[in-house]
């Protein structure tokens, strides 16, 4: 007799020698006792979960000459003879060999026809999705209104490529991927039943292997056996299946715990000197700091997880070492790398950067936690903008302070007359004041609100107008003064200037147009300056202008603090919340002489 491999084998003859799909078998079961048949189903899932194994078992049980019933014999002539492929009303079609619409034509005439042998006729239709476009609709009434005792079975990996059209008129069921303790058990069976002695761990290993599908896990089980004869330890499984050792992955946490780089380089270079898989390994390796995500998240609760590894408990205590950000950030490191291999031709070069990557993790977590305090601190500065005011005397006010003046100087809006749209501004005791000084006035009052608009919109044009103020408003133009020439040219461009208008007139409801103009004083933003100063300011400015939004944010804080208030910086509430958020503090300026804040 010929040699039959361990697949078919142990092919499932019954819906309880299907492994891990409960939900399926225990579905179709009822089905069969109640006689509630479906015309049309859809069997999907990963490779190897027994998606075509249901299908058969379902023929069988159909047409077993016992009577249809949730359990067929086996091993009457209709049993057997589906078993062998040789019963003409159950028909088995590979759709990727026989996708064409000539193809389900003679599929949909040889339908009309009676059964011959069996009671039902069963079409089983393997990898539905490789059909044509045509042979979907050449098959889609049929599968609508099939014939009277004529059921199908469609089996595909890829449901997402089916039609809409065909995925409303079948009974869906999702095969799973089968767990690893499961497996591991079914596997364990098999072996015994071939007389093959095989360690817990090389189960393991040949599982985890598998992803999943039992029929690959049996194809490794197999050569696997066949490579140790008689007796299967964990060594020779990993030899022939080309895995590491364990105790490299752990190394590998170590190196990227010291920041040892040369370390992690170094396994590496031993991993390819020793001609091994490296997309393979990339992947073993992103699967054993997923365990030790799993671990740190389990802390000390007793968890049954579902790691296939056999150092757990050096595992446990290496998780432990790591923080949650950085198993987190290695994982996403090491995600993208595995994607990034799929069709590389430099895949060691790709292991090497991740591994430069996870080995330099501080660096990159210093960076983002850098990032988030800049963050926080932009949010302090747009609350304290917002918030601060100035007093009369050009000092500025406490925040409750000015609120208190906010309220004692607020005006009502009242019409000039019925015919106009103009607004005159009118203070408590209702004395009307000049149209014109009103107007300008009240750009004055939405100024801060419209830069902090502005920012959100344009940047660009923010940085250009920050340090602008309005002059004048005559008819519908708006007139700012800018400090220097650059940001005159740069505003008076078509898309800035568009933003500003459409900005000024939302929060005005007038039609505003703006005008650029230079200030002629020798006073820029309430700070004055000596003539040499101002004569300067516009060969200065261009730099000044080119600094970040956060750098001309806090440089206003810093002007308000200390050239107004002449503030202590040591008692300043700005200066209070940097040290607070970067957890710094004052250096004296004599002091960073020395070397810079770093001491280089």
């Amino acid at each position: 007799m010929n040699y039959v491999s361990l697949y078919r084998k142990w092919r499932p003859q019954v819906f309880e020698d299907l492994i891990g799909q409960d939900h399926i078998t225990r579905t179709l079961k009822n089905a069969l006792k109640s006689g509630r048949i479906s015309h049309a189903y859809l069997f999907c899932g990963p490779r190897g979960t027994g998606k075509t194994s249901a299908a058969k078992i379902l023929a069988k049980a159909l047409n077993c000459e016992k009577g249809t019933a949730p359990q067929p014999c086996s091993q009457c002539h209709i049993c057997r003879g589906i078993n062998k492929g040789n019963i003409m009303d159950v028909l088995e079609i590979d759709a990727a060999s026989n996708r064409g619409i000539d193809e389900i034509r003679e599929l949909r005439e040889k339908v009309r026809f009676g059964s011959t042998q069996a009671r039902f006729k069963v079409y089983i239709i393997d990898e539905v999705h490789m059909l044509t476009p045509e042979a979907f609709n050449a098959l889609l009434k049929t599968l609508e209104e099939p014939p009277e005792k004529v059921i199908f079975v469609l089996a595909t990996t890829e449901p997402h490529k089916l039609p809409q059209t065909i995925l409303s008129r079948c009974q869906r069921f999702d095969f799973h991927r089968i767990g690893l303790p499961i497996m591991v058990e079914g596997l364990s069976k098999i072996a015994s039943q071939e007389g093959v002695n095989v360690e817990e761990e090389a189960l393991k290993i040949i599982a985890r292997s598998s992803e999943g599908g039992m029929r690959d896990a049996l194809g490794l089980l197999e050569q696997v056996m066949a490579f140790c004869e008689g007796s299967v330890s964990l060594e020779a499984a990993k030899q022939i299946l080309g895995l590491e050792e364990e105790d490299i992955f752990i190394y590998m946490g170590k190196a990227v715990l010291k920041n040892d780089l040369v370390a992690g380089l170094r396994l590496v270079g031993e991993v390819a000197d020793r001609g091994r898989d490296i997309s393979q390994f990339v992947r073993d390796l992103t699967g054993y700091f997923r365990s030790l995500i799993i671990l740190k998240i389990q802390g000390e609760e007793p968890v049954d997880l579902d790691i296939p590894w056999v150092s757990l408990d050096g595992m446990k205590r290496q998780a432990e070492k790591f923080s949650h950000d950085g198993l987190m950030c290695i994982n996403e490191i090491l995600t993208g790398s595995v994607s990034e291999l799929r069709g590389s031709s430099q895949p060691r070069f790709v292991l090497e950067t991740a591994v430069f990557q996870i080995c330099r993790l501080e660096f990159k977590l210093s960076l983002q936690n850098i990032e988030s305090k800049i963050e926080k601190l932009e949010d302090f500065i747009l609350e304290r903008k917002e918030g601060v005011a100035y007093s009369y005397s050009g000092q500025p006010l406490s925040i409750e302070e000015n609120r208190k003046d906010y309220a004692q100087q607020s005006q009502e809006l009242e019409p000039v007359s019925e015919d106009t749209e103009s607004f005159s501004l009118t203070d408590k005791n209702s004395q009307p004041v000049n149209t014109e000084e009103s107007s300008i006035e009240e750009f004055n009052k939405i100024w801060k609100d419209f830069l902090k608009e502005l920012h959100g919109k344009d940047v660009v044009a923010y940085s250009w107008l920050e340090q602008g103020r309005p002059s004048s408003y005559e008819g519908s133009t708006l007139t700012v003064e800018l400090a220097n020439c650059f940001a005159q040219d740069n505003l008076e461009k078509s898309k800035p200037k568009k933003v500003i208008e459409e900005i000024l007139c939302g929060l005005t409801g007038k039609k505003v147009t703006v005008k650029f103009i230079l200030s002629n004083n020798t006073e820029a933003n309430g700070i004055e300056v000596s003539g040499e100063e101002h004569e300067s300011s516009e060969d200065s400015s261009f730099e000044g202008s080119l600094e970040s939004n956060f750098e001309n944010s806090l440089g206003d804080s810093c002007e308000s603090s200390f050239e107004n208030n002449n503030t202590d910086i040591h008692n300043d509430e700005f200066v209070a919340e940097v040290l607070k958020i970067f957890k710094g503090k004052v250096v004296d300026h004599e002091e960073t002489k020395k070397g810079g804040f770093f001491g280089v």
